[in-house]
């Protein structure tokens, strides 16, 4: 399906501004999969076929990613309000006649999970659209232009009674008008919301990440000999003492040694090159102070 072929126009909202009260950290700068939650969301979002998509991000997070062009970017400057106040700043940029808000603590989802709620929200245009699990509705909820002024009152009433409900509310109360999809990957549907859920993610990163460290190795040779050669893990814990590893790096540069790496992610030659060339400019500082020192000499 595609977004012009669509008789409906589906304003795609991405909300993420969300502070992560919850969690006391920034949840969407986790890293799942070698990327961030913020990353994983924008990337879905720029990938569905919907008549236009929207960002409603703070400007710190914006300033993190790069956004492609075909995204409205809406920054919310007062995110500590709540969703609320998300779900009107991208409401009031959108001009499609149907609105899919999308949360960006989904990493797992997929276009292909998407899809079913837009063809049941293209053949049932009147209705309220989510996705349903273990009997639970959940995000992404797709709702038609008819609720837009509902959606838009969720900031004005939510800041009178001091609530952030979200959209649930809306389609709480309008439980007739809505159609639950049953996703055929229920899994994909989860959310990283509290630690526990994080954690799943977090761990196979930092073993993904571990076992990068100890299968490549940084190398030293001297006039053509290996040196010394240890894992990866070992130069990080060096780098911490930067103060000490660094001018003994240079220094050693200056005495004939030449560092490389070996390994499957970075002993790859474009890393190697950037280590040539480090290597190859003290070279000529040092040929330029020979060159000079000679002149001196013969004068």
């Amino acid at each position: 399906m595609k977004a012009d072929s669509m008789i409906i126009k589906v304003s795609a909202i991405l909300l993420a501004a969300g502070m992560s009260k919850r969690m006391g950290l920034d949840k969407l700068q986790f890293a799942y999969k070698s990327k961030t939650l913020l990353h994983h969301a924008v990337e879905l979002l720029s990938l569905l076929p919907v008549y236009e998509k929207i960002l409603v991000t703070t400007d710190t997070r914006s300033t993190r990613i790069d956004i492609p062009s075909d995204i409205i970017l809406c920054i919310n400057p007062q995110p500590e309000i709540g969703v609320n106040k998300s779900i009107n700043i991208g409401l009031k940029a959108a001009s499609g006649t149907h609105y899919l808000f999308l949360t960006a603590d989904q990493p797992k989802l997929t276009v292909v999970d998407i899809m079913p709620i837009l063809k049941t929200a293209e053949n049932n245009p009147q209705n309220i659209v989510h996705p349903i699990i273990n009997s639970k509705p959940c995000s992404p909820t797709l709702f038609p232009a008819a609720f837009r002024n509902d959606l838009l009152n969720l900031y004005d009433t939510s800041h009178k009674k001091k609530s952030d409900s979200g959209g649930r509310v809306i389609r709480d109360i309008n439980q007739h008008l809505c159609l639950a999809v049953k996703p055929e990957y229920p899994m994909n549907f989860s959310d990283i919301d509290d630690d526990d859920d994080y954690k799943s993610g977090f761990g196979a990163t930092c073993a993904s990440v571990f076992n990068k460290s100890v299968s490549n190795f940084f190398v030293a040779n001297r006039n053509g000999r290996q040196v010394f050669s240890f894992p990866v893990l070992i130069l990080v814990i060096m780098i911490l003492f930067f103060w000490v590893t660094i001018p003994l790096f240079i220094i050693s540069l200056f005495f004939g040694f030449r560092y490389k790496f070996i390994g499957r992610e970075f002993g790859k030659e474009s890393v190697n090159s950037f280590m040539d060339s480090a290597s190859d400019v003290v070279d000529d500082v040092k040929k330029s102070f020979t060159d000079s020192s000679n002149k001196n000499d013969d004068d």
